[in-house]
């Protein structure tokens, strides 16, 4: 075990909705698109005077009911969490590494939040599917080996 690049410092649940399906049928294969499933991450800076690494970052996760489709619940759930990037990650890759270590933090608790929500309700509990964060780093472009232009000049 190592420790994380991020510390959590804090969290909170801004919105909390669960509306249950009344034509969920039970009897039909259960109908989550990912059209009408989705998650989404978004980090900012917060830094202060004496925690010039913290992040915040705030997820988004919702499941919308459109017609014709068999899903026991539509729901929305924002979370919001403050993070502190640690001392071994570099300040190029600060951003990224707290986009993807957060939003990972934040999505669990998000998953145990949805299940106990609508487990209490009139269908089954909805467990969200396991989703992945991380991103590849951006390629670096490659020096080229051209030859500089020649200075001389053909009398």
């Amino acid at each position: 075990m190592k420790t994380a690049p991020i510390t959590l410092l804090d969290y909170y649940v801004t919105d909390m909705s669960v509306t249950a399906n009344r034509e969920f049928a039970y009897d039909k294969p259960l109908d989550i698109r990912s059209r009408d499933f989705s998650v989404t991450p978004s980090v900012m800076r917060v830094a202060l005077e004496n925690e010039p690494r913290r992040w915040q970052v705030t997820l988004e996760i919702k499941n919308i009911l459109n017609p014709g489709i068999n899903s026991p619940y539509a729901y929305r759930f924002i979370l919001v969490g403050f993070f502190r990037a640690e001392a071994s990650v570099t300040p190029e890759n600060e951003e990224r590494t707290v986009r993807i270590q957060g939003a990972s933090v934040l999505y669990g608790m998000a998953r145990e939040i949805v299940r106990a929500m609508t487990g209490r309700g009139p269908h089954r509990a909805v467990l969200l599917p396991t989703v992945s964060f991380y991103d590849p780093p951006s390629p670096q472009p490659k020096p080229t080996n051209t030859p500089a232009p020649s200075s001389d000049l053909a009398p």
